[in-house]
């Protein structure tokens, strides 16, 4: 045991241990204002997310006083996807309740609370916390499994300094964060007055059906090595091992398509990004896509980088919504036929208009891609203070 150091349980610091309830076992529906109601989806990492708030009535909050929450109480998602996420209830509302798929820990008041929530946060940790989740297809954390957690807890002048420092690499994340969705408000600004807001292609500009400037690709896995991928509505191309933490080999992509550099992919699963599916470029050497996607080639005499940022910036989403019947389909995807979305109308500029404007994006792109580096580089650098400042690795002076 390090010099000061205690281990001790969930138990011995909180004063309190519980979790919510689910307002419609209760008999409340949810309304446009009130009490906040917090649930899984708002507990983030190291944040509450409160951009889309529930409300219910001051009834549900007497009934569910014992979960009510105070500022500093630390929540955690103990049930589903989401399980072992944590943040600390720093929220400026007068009252809120939480569901049952969050725990609320409030610690005592000779603790720092924040040191806890960091604690909880850190990757080391939360794999021992998760170790002791229900072995189920469904995954749980009981209260009981966090009562008898063990932490690591230091001296309070060494909570507020640890607390102190990782909150310093906090704001730093944040307004690199700033920055990013600064500089992608703007590229979108850019985009919409470039190529217009209504999918409608510039009058100034001739257009085409894309079966008219592109030939489908269909071509079949050819049994060689290649990286199997699927399109994320966010980040693009993926390695599909790394989505679904599973390798595909051999007779399971036999029938994927084989894409090279430069070509196009229209997933047509919808998301909350691109409800009507989305439209990425393969920038590397080859890659194994699922056959139902829509893959194509350019012609030759267009600009590549054009039609990577029209397709980035949605353009085709009103029309595909036209052309969409039915909603989603049992596998997720989206009900639209190929010849329908190879019907899709798109502006067809002049060559040195079109590569005029791939090269305004792709200084956007740049300057976007350095940041989300640097952003991924202060992760990085805080994980290992985690490490090393949570463990008592490093100790810090008071």
């Amino acid at each position: 045991m390090l010099d000061g150091w205690l281990t001790l349980t969930g138990g011995d610091i909180a004063s309190k241990i519980t979790k919510g309830a689910s307002p419609r076992w209760q008999g409340f529906e949810y309304q446009n204002s009130g009490v906040l109601f917090v649930t899984s989806e708002n507990v983030r990492d190291g944040h509450i997310d409160l951009s889309a708030p529930k409300f219910l009535s001051e009834e549900f909050r007497l009934k569910m006083s014992s979960s009510e929450l105070q500022r500093g109480d630390i929540l955690i998602n103990i049930v589903g996807a989401s399980i072992g996420r944590v943040c600390m209830f720093d929220s400026t509302y007068d009252s809120a309740c939480i569901n049952q798929a969050v725990c609320m820990l409030r610690v005592k008041r000779e603790f720092h609370p924040p040191y806890f929530a960091y604690y909880l946060q850190a990757p080391f940790v939360r794999r021992r916390l998760l170790g002791s989740s229900s072995d189920s297809a469904r995954p749980n954390l009981s209260l009981t499994d966090i009562r008898e957690f063990q932490f690591e807890v230091p001296p309070l002048p060494e909570q507020r300094k640890i607390a102190e420092i990782l909150r310093t690499w906090d704001e730093a994340l944040e307004a690199c964060e700033r920055l990013i969705e600064q500089k992608q408000r703007q590229r979108s600004a850019v985009r919409q007055k470039v190529f217009g807001c209504d999918g409608v292609p510039p009058e100034k500009w001739p257009s085409a059906k894309l079966s008219e400037i592109v030939e489908r690709v269909q071509r079949q896995a050819d049994g060689e090595e290649h990286p199997v991928m699927t399109i994320s509505g966010k980040s693009g191309f993926r390695r599909q091992d790394e989505k679904f933490v599973r390798f595909m080999a051999g007779e399971s992509v036999s029938r994927y398509l084989l894409l090279k550099r430069g070509e196009f992919a229209y997933n047509k699963g919808n998301s909350k990004t691109f409800p009507q599916g989305c439209i990425y470029r393969l920038d590397q050497d080859t890659a194994l896509v699922p056959f139902v996607y829509f893959a194509f080639a350019l012609a030759e005499d267009l600009h590549s980088d054009f039609y990577a940022h029209l397709f980035a910036s949605g353009f085709l989403n009103r029309q595909l919504t036209r052309l969409i019947n039915s909603g989603v389909r049992n596998d997720g995807l989206l009900n639209i036929y190929s010849e329908d979305f190879f019907g899709c109308v798109v502006p067809v500029p002049p060559r040195v208009e079109q590569e005029r404007i791939g090269q305004l994006f792709n200084m956007f792109s740049v300057e976007i891609d350095g940041l989300m580096y640097q952003l991924e580089r202060l992760r990085q650098q805080k994980r290992g203070l985690m490490q090393r400042l949570l463990s008592g690795q490093w100790r810090v002076n008071v």
